[in-house]
């Protein structure tokens, strides 16, 4: 990990993200259209381009990728998962962020189906803990129903 405002490249140096230790360029991808998402963006993205699109990514001097379960129905990060496989992992230094989603079919979104959310995360992504994981769209819930 580089220090704090070390330079990433031209114009991207890395700041630390809040309290949790990872640094990160100012501009992070978002990846909601790797999931081939027409109804949102007005397109479709194949398999192919979304992984050649993360590769490039990956070899960027941008280090900051999100993410979500809900993503084109998961697509978005198996997508990032292909790419992180075919990268021999995610890179060192690079942060990637995703986050848990209700149940697509009951809409049900306790601690158990975060848990579930957060399960189906890392099988599609291929990796074995989060660096940074959050609730998507906590609004739809309550304070109490998050901290269950």
């Amino acid at each position: 990990m580089q220090a704090s405002g070390a330079d990433s490249g031209p114009g991207l140096p890395r700041r630390p993200l809040g309290g949790t230790g990872l640094e990160v360029t100012p501009v992070c991808i978002g990846g909601a259209p790797l999931g081939s998402m027409p109804e949102n963006f007005g397109y479709e993205v194949s398999a192919d381009q979304a992984v050649a699109t993360v590769q490039h990514v990956l070899a960027s001097a941008v280090n900051f990728l999100d993410t979500s379960n809900d993503y084109g129905s998961g697509r978005s990060e198996e997508r990032i998962g292909r790419a992180l496989a075919a990268a021999g992992g995610l890179p060192l230094g690079f942060v990637l962020a995703t986050k848990v989603d209700p149940d697509p079919s009951t809409g049900r979104f306790d601690a158990a189906r975060a848990r579930e959310s957060a399960a189906e995360s890392l099988g599609r992504l291929g990796l074995d803990r989060f660096q940074l994981l959050y609730l998507h769209d906590p609004e739809v819930i309550s304070f109490d129903e998050a901290m269950v």
